[in-house]
């Protein structure tokens, strides 16, 4: 059962809440502050003795906004050093997403100092499960 935030993001477990989900709906600051004080919240709760997987789906566009860019770069390092895991971001699939993938995997998929998280850019759902379900 997905919970919805008032800017309009969400957070839904999958498997068997496993994997952490969280849609951002729109380019708004509201949307885009729900979404990074859950992941800090998520950030600061996981267990150590599970892996640490979760999805973002950031594919409305808002990984390119100046606002977003910051908002999401303070999820950096916010996960406990002791864990182990992937998170997938998943943007949305043009043209212009392959210049946004590359961006993304050079700005923030290498800032993590936790070579125990790691992170990979996509652009289908499905592809983004299925990676991050191999560690379960």
């Amino acid at each position: 059962m997905a919970r919805f935030f008032d800017g309009g993001s969400s957070l839904t477990w999958l498997a068997d809440d496993r994997i952490a989900f969280i849609q951002v709906a729109n380019t708004t600051r509201y949307a885009v502050d729900d979404a990074v004080d859950t992941i800090l919240a998520i950030n600061q709760l996981w267990p150590v003795t599970q892996p640490y997987l979760m999805i973002v789906d950031v594919s409305v566009g808002i990984a390119v906004t100046p606002y977003a860019r910051q908002r999401f770069a303070e999820t950096n390092n916010t996960v406990n050093p002791s864990c182990y895991g992937r998170y997938a971001v998943l943007i949305h699939g043009s043209v212009l997403a392959h210049a946004i993938r590359l961006y993304l995997n050079r700005e923030y998929m290498s800032a993590e100092s936790n070579a125990q998280i790691e992170g990979q850019v996509f652009t289908q759902l499905n592809a983004a499960i299925q990676w991050t379900q191999e560690l379960l």
